[in-house]
């Protein structure tokens, strides 16, 4: 078991709360490893809007940590499927929650972002844990005016944290018998002409979400 400190925490409410964290140095990805997880990339995906197909920028994935195999590209070193176990024992003996789902996204420039939403698919009440690799992008979080809309509540200002190389997040809903983070907060990554290169991500970089489907 692993005893994190947190680096910045911002309470949303008093059961919904952020908090940044370091990785442990043997769950960081390096040159090497950072390189073959960007090749493992699936083709950029479709959606439907105004009854026609727009090709979304940012490549992403989804998949049951329990799957017999991983729909991803191929692991040519071996290392993938180990680490994505350990990683989710580490979440679940560290922050005392259960996950089975992992959703990675892959930036390849500040062209490639994510609107704002909420993790509507998540289990209800639960919590979400990420973690980011490459080049530092911003993430911005929100408020909803109600758990039975999208609409933004102007009133509640926006927060943005810089999520680096190598760091985590907890999206925590500390009493999972109410409403929490998930249900009255949105969060997204915003486009932007500003990125630091990285020494050896570039402006690339790739998030990895832990959740409970």
């Amino acid at each position: 078991m692993y005893s994190l400190e947190a680096e910045e925490i911002s309470e949303f409410d008093e059961n919904s709360i952020l908090s940044l964290f370091s990785i442990p140095p043997n769950f960081s990805l390096n040159k090497e490893r950072f390189t073959d997880l960007w090749k493992m990339h699936p083709p950029r995906h479709k959606i439907q809007m105004y009854g026609k197909d727009i090709e979304v920028y940012r490549y992403s994935l989804s998949f049951n940590i329990d799957d017999e195999a991983y729909p991803i590209g191929e692991d040519e070193e071996g290392w993938f499927v180990d680490w994505i176990q350990d990683l989710r024992t580490f979440v679940e003996k560290t922050f005392f929650i259960k996950v089975n789902t992992v959703y990675i996204n892959w930036y390849e420039d500040g062209k490639a972002s994510i609107a704002k939403h909420r993790d509507a698919e998540c289990v209800p009440y639960t919590s979400v844990v990420g973690f980011n690799f490459g080049a530092s992008r911003v993430m911005r979080f929100g408020k909803f005016e109600s758990l039975l809309t999208k609409r933004i509540d102007k009133s509640f200002p926006a927060r943005k944290f810089t999520m680096k190389n190598n760091s985590m997040y907890l999206m925590e809903t500390v009493d999972e018998s109410m409403n929490g983070f998930q249900e009255g907060y949105w969060h997204e990554v915003p486009k932007t002409s500003t990125i630091s290169l990285h020494p050896y991500a570039g402006i690339k970089r790739i998030s990895v979400t832990f959740r409970l489907i």
